[in-house]
């Protein structure tokens, strides 16, 4: 069943327009307490970038969203656009300048009342024990996580969550010393969730997780972040060369390597023709192939 909120943001278009971000007050829906926040994509077209964000109260969430967004006038409504969310990236485009409403600040001030109907919403909310977690403490943040999912998918956890040092642990809970930040999308792949397109993630977080998927041995999610590459738009997955080739990702390389240039590939590799050294053997079999234009 669709469930509705609405949020009332009031734009300060000197602020905004600075590179603001605003957020609306935060609106209870479906039982999550949730913010609307906003930002200026284009300052000559009013773009504005919309990001729909549960307020967590620091409690370790998953989520996973399928929005409707539509402006609220006197009379009538308006979609903006569907949009999906899970985690940190949803993004919605609209020009401001057509839905605002007077405030009587001479212009300086755009109220906006915008609609969001969630047609679908799925949380689990880590923060609280259930049958089968197991209690994993990072950054003083204690994640409720299903200890067979651990266990079936990662080699680290199921040696560590069946050695005697955490059975006999006096706390009965173990602390974690990673980051949250890429626990989190690590959590988002191994729990099924959508996850936000890769051009939408920091590149510091991209790294950090297949860091961490490296580290707990996780088959699964480095598959899964795989496939975010493969997706990624052509200028941002050139990038991830050196990357794709450290965790052998070879579907990926292959990819890179056909969308360059052998200009762009001699540059990337620092290599002459027929003189790469700088990867992996597989990788540097690909790059010579590359060179050597049998693509």
């Amino acid at each position: 069943m669709a469930v509705q909120g609405t949020f009332e943001l009031v734009v300060d278009r000197k602020r905004f327009f600075d590179g603001k971000t605003l957020e609306t007050d935060v609106q209870k829906i479906g039982g999550i307490k949730w913010k609307l926040t906003a930002a200026c994509k284009n300052r000559n077209s009013y773009d504005i970038r919309l990001v729909c964000l549960p307020v967590a109260e620091k409690r370790p969430l998953l989520y996973s969203t399928f929005c409707y967004y539509s402006f609220v006038m006197e009379k009538a409504t308006a979609l903006v656009g569907i949009a999906t969310d899970s985690g940190s990236a949803d993004l919605t485009y609209f020009n401001a300048l057509n839905f605002v409403q007077p405030t009587g600040n001479h212009g300086y001030v755009m109220k906006i009342c915008l609609s969001v109907r969630f047609e679908r919403l799925h949380v689990v909310d880590i923060a609280e024990p259930g049958e089968g977690t197991v209690p994993i403490v990072v950054d003083n943040v204690t994640f409720h996580l299903n200890r067979e999912l651990l266990s079936f998918h990662s080699p680290f956890f199921k040696t560590f969550l069946n050695s005697t040092e955490f059975r006999e642990g006096s706390t009965g809970q173990y602390n974690l010393k990673v980051d949250r930040q890429p626990l989190l999308y690590f959590l988002y792949f191994l729990y099924g969730f959508k996850t936000p397109s890769f051009e939408h993630i920091p590149d510091f977080l991209k790294q950090d997780t297949f860091a961490l998927t490296e580290y707990f041995q996780c088959v699964a999610v480095l598959s899964g972040l795989e496939e975010k590459l493969l997706a990624s738009p052509t200028e941002e997955l050139k990038k991830w060369l050196d990357l794709a080739d450290q965790y052998q990702l070879l579907s990926v390389v292959k990819k890179i390597l056909l969308v360059m240039s052998v200009d762009e590939v001699k540059k990337a590799t620092c290599a002459a023709p027929f003189m790469v050294a700088k990867y992996r053997p597989t990788t540097n079999e690909l790059v010579i192939d590359r060179l050597a234009g049998h693509h």
